[in-house]
């Protein structure tokens, strides 16, 4: 990433309490970065409110109030400016496309299906692809993070009890990268490290499916 275009991703979990939500909302001022959250809870009725809370631009897709939502947060600060913007009616994606900081991007949150959902995760993978399609040009820098719910090295990403990987969704999200030059930027700079973003503790399972991808050019600018 560049220093006119840092992102951060986040799953929060539902942040419908508000005690919860303004500490959260805290520690993402605190880094002054552009916030991608997944799990938010969020519904039409809570955006004055929460938009009161955070102080800057807001863009949401909307789930339930116990499941799904993602939410794009600028900082008060960012120049941008949005030329065209595409909202999942069910909680799913929000992508924009614009400049950020000058520098012209299209920006994704995405919140996948469980991996218990096989089916349903290869679909959305299908039409998010087919999404970003009608819209990627050749002089747009792409960055797309969210909770991808798939491991996608099973050696690095994963640690637990030995099961039968589904292998479908990980290798339609490898062909998705091929195809747009996309880079898992974290793994690419910590090449052997074991870090999760998940965990569960009967039985003891630990996973990465949280991942920021970005443009190969992207990275060269560093």
């Amino acid at each position: 990433m560049t220093d006119n275009l840092i992102v951060l991703s986040v799953n929060v979990r539902g942040i419908r309490d508000r005690v919860k939500r303004r500490n959260i909302f805290e520690w993402c001022r605190s880094k002054g970065k552009i916030i991608l959250l997944q799990e938010t809870y969020s519904t039409v009725g809570i955006e004055d409110n929460w938009k009161g809370d955070w102080g800057g631009p807001m863009m949401f897709s909307h789930g339930t109030n116990h499941s799904r939502g993602v939410l794009i947060m600028f900082p008060l600060n960012l120049d941008y400016k949005i030329d065209h913007m595409l909202i999942d009616e069910n909680g799913r994606y929000v992508i924009i496309k614009g400049e950020i900081q000058h520098e012209k991007v299209i920006l994704g949150n995405v919140y996948l299906p469980t991996r218990d959902k096989e089916r349903l995760q290869c679909d959305f993978v299908l039409e998010f692809d087919r999404l970003l399609s009608s819209i990627v040009e050749s002089d747009y820098s792409l960055v797309i993070g969210g909770d991808f719910n798939t491991v996608i090295d099973i050696d690095l990403d994963y640690m637990g009890s030995n099961i039968i990987f589904k292998v479908k969704c990980r290798d339609l999200i490898i062909d998705f990268l091929n195809k747009y030059d996309l880079v898992d930027i974290w793994r690419k700079r910590n090449p052997q490290k074991k870090q999760f973003t998940f965990r569960q503790k009967s039985p003891m399972v630990q996973t990465r499916l949280d991942y920021l991808f970005i443009s190969s050019k992207l990275e060269k600018k560093d």
